[in-house]
């Protein structure tokens, strides 16, 4: 188990290094940001696109991998709430739903918020209907937040 958590932490720390420092991380941020403007600088935007998902597939090829070494065994509807939790975790890292902000370390924290939630609440001995309806919670209220700090942005 070891090794999954050495494999996570350099996979972490090598595409936050190649989003901080590399001509591949800028044109991710600014295509995400506004990729119209992107495609006027000079950015191949489709051929970028392709990259960036490409990579995407790889990296949950490497978690659906890390998952079964992990479990020991997969199923289809083994992690209803996955994506949520992902979103969620984004989110309170700091990253915005509309693109062009976000760092790995601020997902890397952000990621302790919602499993620090779902584990006190199986401590709590909540029920697995209300940690989905609580997670919900959490993300709706780090969207709003994500919206009100855009607006405070756009205000200035």
């Amino acid at each position: 188990m070891q090794w999954l958590i050495v494999i996570s932490f350099l996979t972490t720390l090598l595409f936050g290094l190649i989003l901080a420092y590399t001509s591949f991380g800028r044109y991710t941020y600014a295509i995400g940001s506004n990729p119209e403007a992107a495609r006027r600088v000079g950015i191949h935007v489709d051929r970028h696109l392709i990259l960036v998902y490409g990579v995407s597939g790889l990296m949950a090829g490497l978690a659906g991998i890390m998952n079964l070494a992990y479990f020991s065994t997969t199923t289809i509807s083994g992690h209803p709430l996955d994506n949520l939790v992902v979103i969620t975790a984004v989110v309170l890292g700091g990253a915005s739903l509309f693109g062009g902000r976000g760092s790995m370390l601020g997902t890397f924290i952000g990621v302790f918020i919602p499993e620090t939630l779902a584990a006190g609440l199986i401590i709590a001995g909540v029920n697995q209907y209300w940690q989905y309806i609580l997670t919900g919670v959490v993300l709706a209220a780090a969207v709003y937040l994500d919206q009100f700090r855009r607006r405070l942005r756009e205000r200035a």
